[in-house]
């Protein structure tokens, strides 16, 4: 996603606050996925660990569908 916020190109008391899908708090914090790679998979030919970054509801702990894409 384009962060349009950073040129002021848009007016974000327009835009939607996103809420949980389950409590419905507008809270979201930070998270991490960690995928684990196999060797075979790898670029470097070794095990490796991906971390991928997504939100998780501050209230509940759930992590929106949209921020998960392809990645669960």
């Amino acid at each position: 996603m384009k962060d349009l916020t950073a040129n002021n190109e848009i007016n974000l008391e327009k835009a939607e606050t996103m809420k949980c899908e389950e409590c419905d708090s507008s809270l979201f914090t930070i998270a991490y996925l960690i995928k684990k790679i196999s060797a075979i998979m790898s670029p470097i030919g070794q095990e490796s660990l991906a971390p991928i970054q997504v939100y998780t509801c501050k209230n509940c702990g759930e992590i929106p569908k949209i921020f998960l894409g392809d990645v669960d």
